[in-house]
C-alpha cells in the first residue's frame, strides 16, 4: 500500500463527510445550528491546510536529500 494514499483518502472522505452533513442538516438525523458550520469548516480548513503544508516539507526535504546525495532523514 502506497503511503500517501492513505493521506490523499483521509482528506477525501473528511470533504465527502463534510459535504454529507451539510446537505443532510436540517433533517431528523443531522441538526446542526447553520452559524456552527463556519467553524466545523475552518477546522476542516485548517486540518487540510496543515497536512497540504506537512507533504509539501516532506517533499522538499525528499528532494534536498535526493540533491545531497544523503538518505532522508
Amino acid at each position: 500500500m502506497d503511503p500517501k494514499s492513505g493521506k490523499q483518502s483521509t482528506e477525501f472522505w473528511l470533504s465527502l463527510a463534510f459535504g454529507v452533513v451539510f446537505l443532510a442538516n436540517g433533517t431528523e438525523y443531522v441538526d446542526i445550528p447553520w452559524d456552527q458550520f463556519i467553524v466545523l469548516a475552518g477546522v476542516f480548513g485548517v486540518y487540510t491546510g496543515g497536512r497540504s503544508h506537512v507533504k509539501a516539507q516532506e517533499a522538499k526535504a525528499m528532494v534536498a536529500a535526493a540533491l545531497n546525495g544523503k538518505p532522508k532523514p
